[in-house]
């Protein structure tokens, strides 16, 4: 039924940032949140459809919410993302260890 109302895809994006990935769901949300601050990576949240709405009312969206970050961090946040979905350690950059 999505295609019903338009939210089988993503809507326009705005220059300059790119869609890192879509949630469905608070608990989704909340670990992709988490990854993203714990390193430091700028953010922003995009409800579909009316799911900003349904979140306020209900506390959750089933339309979907997209992340979208910088396209200068991209590429980094697709990279530390994909290694938490696949279960593999994120190597840390020796130049910062060194630094410390």
């Amino acid at each position: 039924m999505d295609f019903l109302f338009g939210m089988d895809k993503p809507g326009a994006v705005m220059d300059g940032v790119e869609i890192l990935t879509t949630v469905h769901g608070n608990v989704e949300l909340s670990v992709v949140r988490s990854i993203l601050e714990g390193e430091e990576i700028p953010y922003r949240l995009r409800d579909r459809g009316a799911g900003g709405v349904t979140r306020i009312v209900t506390g959750d969206s089933p339309y979907g919410c997209d992340v979208l970050v910088p396209k200068e961090w991209y590429e980094k946040a697709l990279e530390i993302l994909d290694a938490y979905r696949n279960g593999e350690p994120i190597e840390e950059d020796p130049a910062e260890e060194t630094e410390e």
